[in-house]
């Protein structure tokens, strides 16, 4: 055990190389060697720790308890492979869901991991507002549930331009990406047929006037959620807005091809938005 804990450890490397006590009381010794106390880990926490370390299969590790004593453990005594563990964990629990992407979050942000906030806050986006308490969320400050709110909101901003009017005299370049979906077929050769209205020289299908009513309210709740756009809204949006026949088939063809094309749009306005872990006020 010594061997396996000085090779994970330079810290406690350094306590084996250097010499032990001339004296050793029977309270601070087992065996006649030296006993190192770690007060702020349980027996669960070091019985995790040691399964980690030990060439034996991984423990489960989505407790946020355990992972949280861990990450404690692995920074305190300089634990490179635990602290790598805790880190793969913490992005596997993000992708569960919104819940699971906050509490990685709030150890993330307790432990100054900034890569790990920045994943979290990712998979946030596409979750609505998380009502239950989550673990961990007492220990960390205002600036960074700030911070992470304040990122889905520009990310929301961004991505609302794909799903506004164009009041400009120039299409948006996220909306120029996706314009041959959302046009009226019939109003592309006459003026006369055919359903929509005019924007930037595009002739905007009715249906999408519909679609964007719940996306732009969606997206501001998580902005990249499925339920900002897919086959049923579209579907329903067609209805709704008693569209041409033209429309109406066309977007029964288009459909999935539009739904990708969006959701490639939004990731990619998201990806233009930086997100920094302010964990401190």
């Amino acid at each position: 055990a010594k061997s396996v804990l000085a090779l994970a450890s330079p810290i406690f490397q350094d306590m084996t190389d250097l010499p032990g006590p001339s004296h050793v009381s029977e309270d601070s010794s087992k065996d006649g060697l030296p006993v190192v106390v770690m007060y702020e880990s349980s027996a669960i926490v070091l019985d995790t720790l040691l399964r980690v370390l030990y060439p034996i299969t991984s423990p489960s590790l989505g407790d946020v308890p355990i992972l949280s004593g861990l990450l404690y453990a692995a920074q305190k005594y300089d634990m490179a492979a635990v602290l790598e563990q805790a880190k793969l964990t913490m992005h596997r629990l993000c992708a569960d869901d919104g819940g699971r992407a906050m509490e990685v979050y709030a150890l993330a942000c307790e432990y100054k991991l900034e890569d790990e906030a920045r994943s979290a806050a990712y998979k946030f986006l596409a979750y609505p507002n998380i009502s239950a308490f989550c673990p961990g969320l007492e220990r960390i400050s205002g600036a960074a549930l700030y911070s992470l709110f304040k990122y889905r909101q520009a990310v929301a901003e961004k991505v609302d331009v794909l799903f506004s009017p164009v009041e400009s005299v120039r299409m948006p370049e996220a909306l120029q990406r996706i314009a041959s979906y959302i046009q009226c077929p019939a109003r592309r050769t006459s003026l006369t047929s055919g359903c929509g209205y005019n924007e930037c020289g595009v002739t905007v299908s009715s249906w999408w006037s519909a679609v964007r009513e719940t996306a732009r309210s969606e997206a501001q709740k998580a902005p990249l959620s499925e339920a900002v756009l897919n086959a049923e809204i579209v579907s329903k949006a067609a209805s709704k807005a008693q569209c041409c026949s033209d429309c109406q088939a066309h977007v029964m063809r288009i459909m999935p091809s539009l739904i990708i094309a969006v959701r490639n749009e939004i990731t990619r306005l998201a990806g233009e938005v930086n997100y920094v872990l302010n964990s401190t006020t």
